[in-house]
């Protein structure tokens, strides 16, 4: 897509490994989930599990995921 048809601009802040099972928190309630009754994490995993369970990537199996934070900017320059 041609930069002038771009209508979102997203800036790579960072990029990292890490297990599954190791995510906090913050970065699921980031991800979108929140907290109704049990924690982010627990409905994350939950989500998770809905999502990739059945492709064999369920969360007993504690894959590794890639982590890219981002933070979106108000124009490409």
């Amino acid at each position: 897509m041609p930069r002038w048809a771009c209508r979102l601009f997203l800036e790579v802040k960072a990029v990292r490994v890490e297990r599954l099972q190791d995510i906090s928190e913050d970065d699921a309630k980031a991800e979108g989930c929140i907290d109704m009754g049990d924690s982010a994490g627990d409905e994350f995993a939950a989500l998770w599990e809905s999502i990739n369970g059945k492709r064999g990537y369920g969360w007993t199996m504690n894959p590794y995921v890639w982590c890219i934070e981002f933070e979106k900017i108000d124009s490409a320059e």
